[in-house]
């Protein structure tokens, strides 16, 4: 079986791929926010007591 390439089948994998970066990026901007929110905290080691 032969894949032919025309110009149509590359601009739409280009857009697949650029949808998939734009997902990664939301993904990790969402990951970055839930790891400055309690759920980081809470993912953080435990502080050592002063008592």
């Amino acid at each position: 079986m032969s894949v032919e390439w025309n110009a149509n089948d590359g601009a739409s994998l280009n857009s697949v791929a650029n949808d998939l970066l734009e997902d990664l990026t939301t993904f990790i901007s969402v990951a970055e926010d839930i790891n400055k929110s309690e759920l980081g905290e809470l993912a953080a080691p435990p502080v050592p007591s002063t008592r």
